[in-house]
């Protein structure tokens, strides 16, 4: 799977808080809360 530029922002801020908020990591990446969301199951999920 490729990472896109989100993804990996995503997964840097899951990585020094695993428990944050969707809506703090939305704030975090600059995307909307759903887009947030949908790119950190689609990273979380095998292919």
């Amino acid at each position: 799977m490729m990472l896109d530029r989100y993804d990996k922002l995503i997964l840097e801020q899951l990585q020094r808080d695993g428990r944050i908020s969707n809506v703090q990591l939305a704030n975090a990446v600059s995307l909307s809360e759903s887009a947030a969301f949908g790119e950190s199951v689609r990273s979380k999920s095998p292919e």
